[in-house]
């Protein structure tokens, strides 16, 4: 479990920056506001990529994505951004049922995406509901929330573009129910805010927004957030697109899309923003959102700064001319009022500097995700650095990072997420003992698009990562990679709020790192994934010593290597029980039954028509990385089986290990004309020797074949016989 941190040790620390290997520059500079100005900024029609992995799978229903990844497929997109900087709250957990929102485009819609709006499924019907094919709103938006009005009725505040900018709420009659009825939400929004954030408690809704349009001001502030309140459940709002107290330019210069979050329990509201060159601040209201007050968690050395200045940015105690490096956090925030009525924070951060052409960030020398609590105001709590052991997964002296994670050229796509780190988008949940888990997405080491880390192609891909706290935040378990997928890029989790037996988490799963909208990659289909992970288990990982739960299970994705058992049935001589033992996650089986018949189960039963004799069996398995078949074994149908390869082993082989001359000892069986095959361990048959004359031991010279596992299979009249060795010279 992790110490607690001072702030003063949080000072910039050179050293984090020998641990990432990145061939190219490690700083990447950017706009003022980089997120939103991607969003505004025209691009070209990108080609639509159907035919990768993903699309495949999921379009030929073969079970998912890859065998690996944990999750089950309720919904998909072709529209990838689902935030700009924070992740909305788009998981529910009702007990008894729950339900997942997210932004959702049916098509690729010619890059103008006219059908976005909001997806929504939900398992109260007992199993998860058709995945949507169109919105549930009667007009386009995007950036959907989910709340609970009262106790019954499922709510969504998404925002508009037409006829103007502005927020736009949905309502069903009960949970579960999969229509909607919606209109425009909030009143005035004279700066025309979006990207909305909102709890609700009881009939009262709290919303944050922040301005789409860049030179729009109040308080000073660019691109401002403001607060609404509504306590009829949004017909009125109390509280239209105001300033909280203190927000004024003195505070900010400049605010940005989602770089902020918003909690509801009881009579506690808690709203937090950031950003890249901004402080992290929290407003906090005990009286239902009435009066607020202002606590300036970790302030940025300049307090209302200007990112875009062309002046040298130096914080010394006596000015050197020189620029300093910050940390500052991204603007990936989340919040959480705990049991106890005390707001956690948990943001990512990175270095940041300005030399005299405006800020420039480089995740490269740190990227932490951090929590505070105000139970704990003086300390921070260090989640996850990705510069530690437990991300070194291949264990050598480098973290890889694929060159291709960051690019600057024109015609190159991009993998990361403009203004974030290399660990991103936290949100949390608790239980009803108080234990805080959060969840977020981190690029993993050596799972990239390119064989080869140095590969200048290479981008690197994320998996959903997660850690646990049952003290309050002081320690947190080691991180917990939940997803576990080569090959894809996991991304925007969710965590629904109340954790009870499970935690109940929602993500986006992409064939390609990055988006489509800020990266310039090819417009594609990606899958909503829903995990209900069983609390118990999770709550007994990222605690041991030296641990690799932040790791893939397989040092690399493979082809599986397919194998199987049988025993008859213990009622019926001709049914026969086939059991699946092949390595390397398959996920999907054709079974040769050697009598015309076939199976596509794991494990399958058969039952032969023919009486006597002995059946030739094979097996064909399968995931996204290829399909291999199984030797062909002798099975005994209708007949007494005597000694097969599933119960007994009547030989011996020694010495085992061997050199490789091996004595093969065959006293248990009939040896009489029995068939002595040897093979390696993919089922290549290296040597095959007939006995004829019935010898009880015979010796067999193998010192020309490679070290590895070896299987000697004896085929007598009354089965087949297995038993494995290994070669060792």
């Amino acid at each position: 479990m992790k110490k607690l941190i001072l702030l003063l040790l949080l000072t910039p620390n050179l050293m984090f920056a020998q641990h990432a290997r990145i061939v190219k520059s490690k700083m990447q500079t950017v706009s003022a506001n980089p997120a939103v100005a991607k969003l505004k900024t025209p691009y070209a029609p990108a080609k639509v990529d159907k035919n990768a992995p993903i699309v495949a799978l999921a379009k030929k229903g073969k079970g998912g994505f890859k065998a690996a990844n944990v999750g089950t497929l309720v919904g998909e997109t072709y529209y990838d951004l689902q935030t700009n900087s924070s992740t909305y709250r788009r998981t529910a957990n009702y007990g008894t049922s729950q339900s997942v929102i997210w932004t959702f485009a049916p098509s690729t819609s010619d890059n103008t995406y006219a059908d976005r709006g909001t997806g929504y499924v939900t398992n109260a019907g007992g199993s998860w509901s058709t995945p949507p094919t169109a919105r549930i709103e009667a007009q386009r938006t995007g950036f959907p929330n989910l709340n609970l009005l009262g106790t019954s009725t499922e709510t969504v505040i998404a925002h508009t573009a037409t006829p103007v900018y502005n927020e736009y709420i949905s309502k069903n009659t009960a949970i579960g129910n999969t229509s909607f009825t919606g209109a425009t939400s909030t009143g005035s929004n004279p700066t025309q805010n979006i990207w909305p954030r909102s709890a609700a408690v009881g009939n009262r809704i709290y919303l944050i927004d922040c301005s789409q349009d860049t030179n729009s001001k109040r308080a000073g502030v660019r691109q401002p957030v403001l607060y609404s309140r509504s306590i009829d459940g949004g017909t009125s709002w109390v509280n239209d697109h105001i300033t909280l107290p203190g927000y004024d330019s003195t505070l900010y210069y400049r605010n940005g899309g989602d770089n902020y979050f918003l909690d509801a329990k009881d009579s506690i509201v808690a709203i937090v923003m950031g950003g890249l060159g901004n402080s992290l601040v929290l407003w906090k209201s005990t009286d239902y959102g009435v009066n607020f007050t202002m606590t300036n968690v970790e302030p940025y050395p300049v307090l209302g700064y200007n990112t875009s200045s062309t002046a040298i940015l130096d914080t010394s105690a006596i000015p050197d001319g020189i620029a300093d490096t910050m940390i500052t956090n991204t603007g990936s925030v989340s919040c959480l009022i705990d049991n106890a009525g005390n707001v956690n924070i948990w943001y990512t951060n990175f270095r940041n500097l300005n030399d005299g052409g405006g800020l420039s960030y480089f995740p490269t020398g740190e990227s932490s995700l951090l929590h505070w609590s105000e139970a704990n105001p003086f300390v921070l709590n260090v989640v996850d650095n990705f510069f530690t052991t437990p991300h070194n997964c291949d264990g050598s002296q480098f973290i890889d990072i694929g060159a291709n994670y960051f690019t600057s050229a024109a015609d190159d796509e991009d993998a990361y997420y403009p203004g974030e780190g290399f660990i991103t988008t936290p949100q949390a949940g608790i239980d009803a003992s108080g234990n805080l888990f959060v969840v977020y997405s981190c690029i993993m080491e050596n799972d990239t698009t390119v064989s080869g880390v140095a590969n200048l192609a290479s981008q690197n891909f994320r998996d959903i990562f997660g850690a646990w706290s049952s003290d309050g935040g002081i320690t947190w378990s080691d991180p917990i990679n939940i997803s576990k997928s080569w090959g894809i890029e996991d991304v925007y989790p969710s965590i629904a709020r109340s954790v009870d037996a499970n935690l109940y988490i929602s993500w986006m799963a992409d064939a390609e790192p990055g988006t489509a909208l800020q990266n310039g990659d090819p417009i594609a289909y990606n899958g909503v994934m829903f995990l209900a992970l069983d609390k118990a288990t999770f709550m007994t990982l990222g605690t041991a010593a030296g641990n690799t739960d932040a790791c893939n299970d397989n040092s690399l994705p493979t082809t599986p290597v397919a194998d199987f058992t049988w025993a008859q049935d213990a009622t019926d001589m001709c049914k026969i029980n086939f059991t699946d033992i092949s390595q390397g996650n398959p996920n999907a089986w054709t079974w040769v039954f050697g009598d015309g018949a076939t199976s596509t189960a794991q494990n399958p039963t058969h039952t032969y028509a023919t009486p006597g004799g002995l059946k030739n069996v094979s097996l064909v398995v399968s995931n996204v990385y290829g399909s291999n078949s199984s030797p062909t074994k002798k099975v005994a149908a209708c007949i007494l089986a005597g000694i097969n390869d599933v119960t007994v082993n009547p030989i011996s082989i020694y010495p085992n290990p061997t050199s490789g001359n091996v004595m093969i000892n065959l006293e248990g069986v009939n040896a009489s004309n029995s068939v002595i095959t040897i093979e390696n361990a993919i089922g290549q048959t290296v040597s095959t020797t007939t006995n004829k004359n019935g010898l009880s031991k015979i010796n067999l010279d193998l010192s020309a074949q490679a070290n590895g596992v070896y299987f000697i299979k004896v085929q007598t009249n009354s089965g087949v016989i297995s038993q494995r060795f290994v070669i060792q010279k």
